[in-house]
């Protein structure tokens, strides 16, 4: 099966790339790459996201490789891939952009990678990633004792 490939940028400087779906080894975030087609087959274009393992994200979500940024913003909203978030990461002194993703739009050049990522998580379907990214972004404002107030015994 031959993969679909988008245009990254524009007119003559285009390429067209391949999307690759995976997962970070350490914090298992999600991980989208391009790939061009060369010679020897597809080789490494560019990184869409970073490993922030530390900075809060739900299972959609990713934050934007720096070297490229533009672009790569620019990328993901015309390929309707996601969408940037107002929120940042930080490593450093360095500010990255957040960006949710649309894992069925993902899906579409990377099944066999998304469908890895989802089972990773425990997903099924757009609908269970999205209460997956809601419980997640409320278990980080309460805080790592998510138990509720009554079984703590703060309930007035």
């Amino acid at each position: 099966m031959k993969e679909k490939m988008l245009s990254f940028g524009n007119g003559e400087e285009a390429v067209e790339v391949v999307i690759t779906v995976s997962s970070y080894k350490v914090g298992e975030r999600l991980y989208v790459g391009l790939f061009s087609r060369g010679e020897g087959g597809l080789e490494p274009f560019s990184n869409l996201t970073i490993n922030l393992p530390y900075s809060p994200a739900g299972v959609n979500e990713g934050y934007i490789e720096r070297n490229d940024c533009k672009n790569l913003m620019e990328f993901i909203e015309r390929h309707k891939l996601g969408r940037i978030l107002p929120e940042k990461g930080y490593s450093g002194y360095a500010e990255y952009a957040k960006a949710a993703f649309d894992l069925d739009r993902l899906a579409e050049y990377d099944p066999a990678g998304v469908e890895e990522y989802r089972s990773l998580h425990g997903i099924k379907g757009k609908e269970q990633a999205e209460e997956k990214d809601w419980e997640d972004k409320a278990h980080r404002t309460v805080g790592k004792d998510w138990t509720s107030k009554k079984k703590r015994g703060l309930e007035r």
